[in-house]
Protein backbone atom coordinates (compact mmCIF):
# COMPACT_ATOMS: atom_id res chain seq x y z
CA UNK A 1 0.00 0.00 0.00
CA UNK A 2 0.96 3.44 -1.08
CA UNK A 3 0.82 6.32 1.28
CA UNK A 4 0.69 10.28 0.43
CA UNK A 5 2.39 11.07 3.47
CA UNK A 6 5.52 9.73 5.36
CA UNK A 7 5.83 9.60 9.44
CA UNK A 8 9.32 10.37 10.77
CA UNK A 9 11.09 10.41 14.27
CA UNK A 10 14.12 11.61 14.97
CA UNK A 11 16.31 10.40 17.86
CA UNK A 12 19.42 11.99 19.58
CA UNK A 13 21.77 9.15 19.50
CA UNK A 14 23.67 9.30 22.51
CA UNK A 15 20.76 8.69 24.43
CA UNK A 16 20.13 5.82 26.65
CA UNK A 17 18.30 3.04 25.66
CA UNK A 18 15.56 3.44 28.31
CA UNK A 19 15.19 7.53 27.16
CA UNK A 20 14.78 6.49 23.61
CA UNK A 21 12.51 4.54 23.51
CA UNK A 22 10.64 7.08 26.42
CA UNK A 23 10.79 9.68 23.80
CA UNK A 24 9.56 7.72 20.99
CA UNK A 25 6.56 6.40 22.86
CA UNK A 26 5.64 10.18 23.96
CA UNK A 27 6.52 11.63 20.36
CA UNK A 28 3.97 9.68 18.37
CA UNK A 29 1.72 10.23 20.77
CA UNK A 30 1.18 13.53 19.88
CA UNK A 31 0.66 12.91 16.26
CA UNK A 32 -1.78 10.00 17.16
CA UNK A 33 -3.89 12.49 19.11
CA UNK A 34 -3.61 15.27 16.39
CA UNK A 35 -3.09 13.90 12.63
CA UNK A 36 -5.72 11.18 12.35
CA UNK A 37 -3.01 8.66 11.98
CA UNK A 38 -5.02 5.53 13.77
CA UNK A 39 -6.45 2.78 12.10
CA UNK A 40 -9.15 0.27 13.67
CA UNK A 41 -9.44 -1.95 16.30
CA UNK A 42 -7.56 -4.98 16.40
CA UNK A 43 -9.71 -8.43 16.29
CA UNK A 44 -8.09 -11.70 16.84
CA UNK A 45 -9.93 -15.39 15.68
CA UNK A 46 -11.01 -15.84 19.10
CA UNK A 47 -13.00 -12.40 18.56
CA UNK A 48 -10.90 -10.60 21.32
CA UNK A 49 -10.63 -6.82 20.36
CA UNK A 50 -7.05 -4.83 21.07
CA UNK A 51 -7.01 -1.22 20.52
CA UNK A 52 -5.75 0.51 17.23
CA UNK A 53 -2.07 1.63 15.98
CA UNK A 54 -0.85 3.23 13.38
CA UNK A 55 -2.39 3.33 9.75
CA UNK A 56 1.34 3.71 8.12
CA UNK A 57 4.73 2.93 8.69
CA UNK A 58 6.98 5.24 10.99
CA UNK A 59 10.53 5.66 10.59
CA UNK A 60 12.95 6.44 12.99
CA UNK A 61 16.14 8.00 12.35
CA UNK A 62 19.25 8.60 14.84
CA UNK A 63 20.50 12.23 14.82
CA UNK A 64 23.57 13.72 16.43
CA UNK A 65 22.74 16.97 18.67
CA UNK A 66 24.04 19.10 15.97
CA UNK A 67 21.30 17.49 13.63
CA UNK A 68 18.90 17.69 15.62
CA UNK A 69 19.28 21.23 15.16
CA UNK A 70 19.44 20.91 11.72
CA UNK A 71 15.92 19.42 11.71
CA UNK A 72 14.42 21.25 13.70
CA UNK A 73 15.25 24.44 11.60
CA UNK A 74 14.39 22.97 7.98
CA UNK A 75 11.29 21.86 9.46
CA UNK A 76 10.53 25.26 11.06
CA UNK A 77 11.11 27.18 7.63
CA UNK A 78 8.93 24.92 5.89
CA UNK A 79 6.09 25.84 8.57
CA UNK A 80 5.56 22.33 9.41
CA UNK A 81 3.82 21.25 12.31
CA UNK A 82 6.01 18.72 14.95
CA UNK A 83 6.03 17.29 18.66
CA UNK A 84 9.38 17.87 20.37
CA UNK A 85 10.96 15.98 23.51
CA UNK A 86 13.69 18.51 25.37
CA UNK A 87 16.25 16.94 27.70
CA UNK A 88 14.31 18.77 30.53
CA UNK A 89 11.18 16.49 30.28
CA UNK A 90 13.43 13.33 31.37
CA UNK A 91 13.23 15.54 35.16
CA UNK A 92 9.31 16.19 34.84
CA UNK A 93 6.38 13.75 35.51
CA UNK A 94 3.01 15.25 34.39
CA UNK A 95 1.99 17.53 31.55
CA UNK A 96 1.44 20.73 32.97
CA UNK A 97 5.03 20.57 34.14
CA UNK A 98 6.44 19.17 30.40
CA UNK A 99 4.69 22.18 29.20
CA UNK A 100 6.13 24.59 31.60
CA UNK A 101 9.81 22.88 31.14
CA UNK A 102 9.71 23.71 27.24
CA UNK A 103 7.38 27.53 27.79
CA UNK A 104 10.40 28.20 29.65
CA UNK A 105 13.24 27.84 27.22
CA UNK A 106 13.80 29.92 23.88
CA UNK A 107 13.63 28.03 20.71
CA UNK A 108 16.79 28.25 20.09
CA UNK A 109 18.00 27.12 22.92
CA UNK A 110 16.09 23.99 23.05
CA UNK A 111 17.89 21.29 24.11
CA UNK A 112 16.22 18.79 21.73
CA UNK A 113 16.31 14.99 22.08
CA UNK A 114 13.77 13.82 20.20
CA UNK A 115 11.01 15.08 17.16
CA UNK A 116 8.68 13.36 15.22
CA UNK A 117 6.99 14.78 11.88
CA UNK A 118 4.08 13.64 9.40
CA UNK A 119 4.12 15.14 6.07
CA UNK A 120 4.14 14.54 2.51
CA UNK A 121 7.31 13.21 1.35
CA UNK A 122 8.18 15.79 -0.84
CA UNK A 123 8.34 17.58 2.40
CA UNK A 124 9.61 15.12 5.07
CA UNK A 125 12.79 14.45 2.76
CA UNK A 126 14.82 17.24 2.87
CA UNK A 127 14.20 17.63 5.96
CA UNK A 128 15.71 14.67 7.42
CA UNK A 129 18.59 14.43 4.35
CA UNK A 130 21.94 13.16 6.10
CA UNK A 131 20.66 10.99 8.91
CA UNK A 132 20.46 6.77 9.15
CA UNK A 133 17.97 5.02 10.03
CA UNK A 134 17.39 4.16 13.84
CA UNK A 135 19.11 1.59 15.31
CA UNK A 136 22.40 3.52 15.92
CA UNK A 137 25.26 1.16 17.08
CA UNK A 138 28.36 2.22 17.99
CA UNK A 139 31.32 0.46 16.31
CA UNK A 140 34.57 -0.28 18.41
CA UNK A 141 36.13 2.36 17.42
CA UNK A 142 33.35 4.61 18.66
CA UNK A 143 31.76 5.71 15.44
CA UNK A 144 28.24 5.35 14.76
CA UNK A 145 26.78 3.21 12.32
CA UNK A 146 23.21 1.66 11.64
CA UNK A 147 21.61 -1.94 10.96
CA UNK A 148 21.21 -0.57 7.19
CA UNK A 149 25.69 -0.71 7.09
CA UNK A 150 25.79 -4.62 8.30
CA UNK A 151 26.09 -6.24 5.64
CA UNK A 152 26.67 -10.00 4.60
CA UNK A 153 30.55 -9.92 3.92
CA UNK A 154 33.45 -12.15 4.39
CA UNK A 155 36.63 -11.33 5.48
CA UNK A 156 40.33 -12.00 7.80
CA UNK A 157 41.45 -10.81 10.15
CA UNK A 158 43.40 -11.91 13.05
CA UNK A 159 44.08 -8.76 15.46
CA UNK A 160 43.32 -9.19 18.83
CA UNK A 161 39.85 -8.03 19.84
CA UNK A 162 39.63 -4.46 21.72
CA UNK A 163 37.81 -4.84 24.63
CA UNK A 164 34.29 -4.76 24.73
CA UNK A 165 33.78 -5.74 20.99
CA UNK A 166 31.96 -9.22 21.81
CA UNK A 167 28.87 -7.96 22.61
CA UNK A 168 28.71 -5.89 19.13
CA UNK A 169 29.40 -9.03 17.73
CA UNK A 170 26.76 -10.74 19.07
CA UNK A 171 24.68 -7.55 17.68
CA UNK A 172 25.55 -8.65 14.61
CA UNK A 173 25.23 -12.27 14.94
CA UNK A 174 21.63 -11.99 15.76
CA UNK A 175 20.47 -9.37 13.24
CA UNK A 176 22.39 -11.74 10.39
CA UNK A 177 20.36 -13.61 8.33
CA UNK A 178 18.93 -17.43 9.18
CA UNK A 179 17.62 -19.29 6.22
CA UNK A 180 13.42 -19.87 6.28
CA UNK A 181 13.65 -17.83 9.61
CA UNK A 182 14.45 -21.11 12.01
CA UNK A 183 14.56 -20.32 15.77
CA UNK A 184 15.34 -20.37 18.44
CA UNK A 185 19.35 -20.17 17.59
CA UNK A 186 22.03 -20.13 19.51
CA UNK A 187 25.50 -18.00 19.87
CA UNK A 188 28.44 -18.88 21.70
CA UNK A 189 31.62 -16.81 22.40
CA UNK A 190 34.58 -19.20 22.10
CA UNK A 191 38.14 -17.54 22.58
CA UNK A 192 40.36 -20.27 24.49
CA UNK A 193 42.76 -21.51 22.27
CA UNK A 194 42.68 -25.00 22.49
CA UNK A 195 39.05 -24.41 21.59
CA UNK A 196 39.64 -22.69 18.85
CA UNK A 197 42.50 -25.54 17.60
CA UNK A 198 39.90 -28.01 17.79
CA UNK A 199 36.49 -26.43 15.87
CA UNK A 200 39.73 -25.98 13.11
CA UNK A 201 39.55 -29.36 12.38
CA UNK A 202 36.20 -28.71 10.92
CA UNK A 203 35.78 -28.94 7.15
CA UNK A 204 36.76 -25.03 5.73
CA UNK A 205 37.48 -23.97 9.26
CA UNK A 206 41.24 -24.07 9.46
CA UNK A 207 41.43 -20.37 9.71
CA UNK A 208 39.78 -20.41 13.05
CA UNK A 209 43.25 -21.31 15.18
CA UNK A 210 44.16 -18.03 14.42
CA UNK A 211 41.12 -16.37 14.68
CA UNK A 212 41.12 -14.03 18.02
CA UNK A 213 37.56 -15.00 18.82
CA UNK A 214 35.05 -17.48 17.52
CA UNK A 215 31.19 -17.00 17.31
CA UNK A 216 29.24 -20.17 17.04
CA UNK A 217 25.84 -19.92 15.36
CA UNK A 218 24.06 -23.30 16.94
CA UNK A 219 20.31 -23.82 16.01
CA UNK A 220 17.55 -26.58 17.95
CA UNK A 221 16.91 -29.00 14.87
CA UNK A 222 13.83 -30.35 17.08
CA UNK A 223 12.54 -26.62 18.61
CA UNK A 224 12.41 -25.57 14.88
CA UNK A 225 11.61 -28.93 12.61
CA UNK A 226 12.06 -28.30 8.81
Amino acid sequence: MEFDTKIVEIIRDDLATWKKLNVVAFKVSGLAGTEQIVGDNYVDASGNVYLPMSRQPILVFGATREQMREVYDRAMKRNMHFTIYTEELFKTYNDDDNRAAVAAVNSENLNLVGMAIRSTKRQIDPVVKGLKLHPLRRKCDGSLRSDAEVQVCSYLRFDPHPKGCHGQGLGDSMVSTSANNHQPWYFIIVTDPEKRKALSKGLYAKFLHDAPTVVLACGDEKASPK
